[in-house]
């Protein structure tokens, strides 16, 4: 909110329309002080700087909403930009790992996450689903996380052989089956709310806001308990050990 409060006041007092008339009115009244005090640069300096003032107030009382709309737009766009990004870095990493599954379950994520917005934002239906929204987005990364986790955890591995490898190996299907079980999620989301599309009252959206939060926290406690593991893997510089204690 804050983010859209800013880019909205620099829609207003920094939009050209705005800041030319009234850099160019200052620049007339510089012209006619240089030049001893002309009064026609001066009336005209009044006059640009004036214009500019008046068209922001008007722009602030008789466009303020469009540009809160444009200015959340733009936010969200740049937020989904870095988004991207972010998913399409993992990918290009899970290329490496020599596992077909990790491709596969952001493929699913990533269709799940857009054909439930697509349905969450259709008007027929949009009110009702908005609780429902932050939980698969919540859901969404959380399952992210862990295959970036699972990665981290690939190369670690890819390094040691013996009990340490196979410990790490372990701990990455721990993961994989979490974030297996977090896009079967998904997946039933998307149906449910295909169904609420269809005008199926039959749809229980309390249960399925019940079913998102355990996932959620079931989500949480693997990815927390992985980081504690992770925060134990740093390598001993006498055994060359990542999980010396």
């Amino acid at each position: 909110m804050e983010a859209v409060q800013k880019k909205v006041l620099s829609d207003i007092f920094l939009a050209p329309s705005v800041t030319l008339p009234v850099v160019a009115g200052l620049i007339c009244w510089g012209l006619s002080w240089a030049a001893g005090g002309v009064g026609a640069l001066a009336v005209a300096g009044t006059v640009a700087v004036a214009g500019g003032l008046v068209w922001m107030v008007g722009r602030t009382f008789l466009q303020l909403d469009k540009i809160t709309a444009r200015a959340g737009k733009a936010l969200q766009d740049q937020i989904r930009q870095q988004e991207e990004e972010r998913i399409e870095n993992l990918l290009r990493n899970l290329r490496m790992d020599r596992d077909f599954r990790t491709k596969d379950y952001v493929t699913i994520l990533r269709e799940a996450r857009a054909e439930f917005e697509k349905l969450a934002d259709q008007p027929s239906i949009q009110a009702r689903s908005l609780p429902i929204v932050g939980q698969v987005r919540q859901l969404f990364w959380s399952a992210i996380s862990e295959l970036e986790q699972s990665y981290k955890l690939f190369e670690l591995s890819d390094r040691l052989v013996g009990d340490q490898r196979s410990e790490l190996i372990a701990q990455r299907e721990e993961l994989l089956k979490q974030v297996n079980a977090s896009a079967e999620q998904l997946k039933s989301a998307v149906v449910q709310f295909r169904r609420l599309y269809n005008q199926d009252n039959d749809v229980d959206i309390a249960a399925l806001r019940d079913d998102l939060d355990v996932s959620i926290k079931v989500a949480a406690r693997t990815e927390a308990r992985m980081k504690e593991l992770e925060g134990r893997s740093n390598f001993d510089s006498r055994t060359n050990s990542p999980l010396a204690e």
